[in-house]
Order: structure tokens, then sequence, then C-alpha cells
């Protein structure tokens, strides 16, 4: 009776261990675009719930509206504020200001020429800089509720990602080419 392996028994299960590894590691490439829209889609439902989480209502300040929370977006990064207020990451607490991205942004349907995406207490899209809002919901005959499915792109050279926020919930994911 043995109670042991032999070398040989060793040294043949770690080169198949090793076969494995090398061929599952070479299969999980990372895809700078792909990590960047996960990341993108993440924020968008985090700052879905930051609105609706924390109503900015206040009675004795009419403009409660313009410091609903919000992503301003840039060429190629975007941040997560409300006002001039940026919102803390849930583990690090570090402001999510200015977060790049490896390519650039480009905006379709519902949503073209976007520089910001808001949403109110209930967690609908609104369109349009909050600071130009002169009524919660109007801005002098500009409707600001999504009211078409928004498309944005990730671009990254050759290869795109389409995010696709859907009309009035505000539902992000992605959307297959």
């Amino acid at each position: 009776m043995r109670k042991a392996f032999s070398m040989i028994e060793l040294i043949f299960v770690i080169v198949i261990i090793g076969i494995i590894a090398s061929i599952t590691i070479q299969s999980i490439k990372t895809n700078p675009n792909t990590e960047d829209a996960i990341l993108l889609i993440s924020n968008i439902k985090y700052t879905q719930h930051l609105a609706l989480i924390n109503d900015l209502y206040n009675s004795k300040n009419k403009d409660w509206y313009k410091n609903r929370w919000h992503i301003e977006f840039k060429e190629n990064s975007y941040s997560i504020k409300s006002g001039a207020t940026f919102a803390l990451e849930p583990l690090g607490k570090k402001e999510m200001k200015d977060i790049k991205i490896s390519g650039n942004f480009s905006f379709d349907n519902g949503c073209k020429n976007l520089k910001y995406l808001i949403f109110d207490s209930f967690g609908r899209p609104l369109l349009t800089n909050p600071q130009d809002y002169n009524k919660p919901y109007k801005n002098e005959n500009l409707e600001t509720i999504l009211k078409k499915n928004c498309k944005i792109i990730l671009k990254l050279g050759k290869e795109k990602m389409i995010i696709k926020i859907e009309k009035e919930t505000g539902f992000a994911r992605f959307e297959n080419d």
C-alpha cells in the first residue's frame, strides 16, 4: 500500500495545470474599450441610485432642481456630480471626477450632442445642462425628460461599444451592433 505520490505523478499534474493555465490566460485578454463601457454602465446606474436615494428637494431653495445628480461628459472623460459636489466612490471615498476612458464618446438617437445625463428623484433620465433649467422639468419649450432611447458609443480605434439608455426609465445596457 502506497502512502505518497511518486515524483513522476507530481510532475505530470503540474505540467497539466501549467498547460491549462496558459490556455486560459491567453483567452482572457483585457479590452480597454470593454472595460470602459462596463465602468460607464456601472457609473450610470450609480448616478441613478444617488438620485433616487438623495432627494434634493428643498422648499427654501427655489433652484433646488439645478443640483440634481448627473454625469457630465467631456471628450474622453466624465464626472459624476450634484451642483459643485462630486460623487464619492462607494468604497474608496475618492471623488468621481474626470474619469478617463481609452477612446472617445459619441452619442446617437435621443441624445445627440449630449453633455449632461441627469437623473431626477424618480430615476428618470433628463437632458441639457442642469444650470440652464428655469423650472424643474421644462426649459422654455424644451422637454428635458428623455423621450427616445439614447445610445452612447465608446470608440477606440475601429472597435466600438454601444451603451443604450432606455427612455423614461434610464435603464442602461449593452446593445449588440
